[in-house]
């Protein structure tokens, strides 16, 4: 997501430090310190901080390695953000499995990765910072070891003949990746703080984007889905996110279309 908001700061004006393992300025955020984030600020100066930093792709869930960014960077961020306007990427499983979801929405997390970002998210609203908890977003540059990442590269080289896809029942929430952007140029213009769900509002069946990438892509296949065993993020198997804080407090609307979306993603992945 760095990379989505990055550009859309950008675009309106802002004067973007990226902070990452191999980014303009240097630094990896899963072991820094609060003394190093603090020299940080000191040297950048921002007028705002937002962190997109978030582990979740990745082949083993490491515990550690899962509360070192999910849950520490933002406690010592807004340990160090000197009032400052923080805004932090939350996550929609925060909430675990739960069918209709608002910020006033008993938090459950039911998984590792959903803990982490809850406990992140609490240091953060703590400090008196903003939270965007975001439904499954989608868009350019997903990584192979995502779903739809991973389905692009698989189909990138896929034979003529039956493609078998595992996919998750129910219907979940996913949003364009530049609707997310646009949520934290909102959040950062905004005359308050607080927690808001960023979401498209609307449940989609993950069929239905696997077959908007399988049609994209033109591949010569036949599509055929099974079961998908349990996501590393948790979740029930319909969620409906309420959304009219974000629309309240932001003025923030969803905007854009999820097929475009899915074709953003087969098109990063052929370059």
């Amino acid at each position: 997501m760095g990379r989505h908001v990055s550009a859309a700061l950008r675009v309106a004006g802002w004067y973007v430090v990226p902070v990452s393992r191999s980014a303009e300025v240097p630094l990896d955020l899963a072991a820094c310190s609060t003394a190093d984030l603090r020299a940080l600020l000191r040297s950048a100066r921002p007028d705002a901080i937002v962190n997109c930093a978030g582990l979740l792709w990745s082949a083993v869930l490491d515990p550690a390695a899962l509360t070192a960014v999910n849950a520490k960077l933002p406690a010592r961020l807004a340990a160090v953000a000197g009032g400052r306007r923080l805004v932090q990427l939350g996550s929609i499983y925060e909430y675990g499995d739960q069918r209709i979801l608002d910020e006033s929405t008993q938090e459950q997390p039911a998984t590792p990765y959903g803990i982490s970002k809850l406990a992140g998210t609490r240091a953060v609203l703590d400090g008196g910072g903003t939270v965007l908890r975001l439904g499954t977003a989608i868009g350019a540059g997903l990584p192979a070891r995502s779903f739809l990442g991973g389905l692009a590269q698989r189909l990138r080289n896929a034979p003529p003949g039956e493609f078998t896809v595992p996919v998750a029942p129910g219907e979940r929430d996913f949003l364009h990746a530049g609707d997310v952007a646009a949520a934290v140029l909102a959040a950062l213009g905004a005359p308050g703080t607080g927690l808001y769900n960023v979401a498209s509002g609307e449940p989609v069946a993950p069929r239905r984007l696997v077959e908007s990438l399988v049609r994209v892509s033109a591949a010569p296949v036949h599509l055929r889905t099974v079961p998908a065993a349990t996501t590393a993020r948790g979740g029930t198997d319909r969620q409906l996110i309420r959304i009219e804080a974000a629309a309240t407090g932001l003025g923030w609307h969803p905007r854009r279309n999820l097929n475009d979306a899915v074709a953003d993603v087969w098109h990063s992945a052929q370059v």
